[in-house]
């Protein structure tokens, strides 16, 4: 098991050239990683919560990514802040598979639906 612990914020399209321009200024790019990721959830016992003013989140996430290098299981448990909906940490759980086509039809077949799919592209500097 990974303990993950991250830093979020949200930037507008100016500050994310800057940070970029920063990062590839004062650091070197090791890797950059596309990933695909595939959130599915349970109906007869959802992960995610629609709160009163429309938010959505959920405590424990079950994910298929693919990379080009890999397609990985995973199941995320975000842990909050206590008496809150912050995030402190997630404790997160993988295992390497085959074949994502099969396993989606899997998770299917037992009733899991898709909630979203997610493309991004993440870039590692040291």
């Amino acid at each position: 098991m990974n303990k993950e612990i991250e830093i979020r914020t949200q930037l507008y399209p100016e500050q994310e050239k800057t940070l970029r321009e920063y990062l590839h200024a004062n650091y070197e790019a090791t890797q950059t990683l596309h990933q695909t990721d595939y959130y599915l959830d349970n109906p007869q016992s959802p992960f995610f919560t629609t709160f009163p003013e429309g938010d959505k989140d959920a405590s424990i996430f079950l994910r298929l990514r693919q990379t080009q290098n890999s397609t990985m299981l995973g199941v995320k448990h975000s842990h909050n802040v206590p008496g809150s909906r912050k995030p402190l940490y997630c404790n997160e759980y993988e295992t390497k598979i085959e074949k994502l086509d099969e396993t989606l039809k899997l998770f299917k077949l037992i009733g899991f639906t898709d909630v979203t799919v997610v493309n991004k592209t993440r870039t590692t500097f040291n």
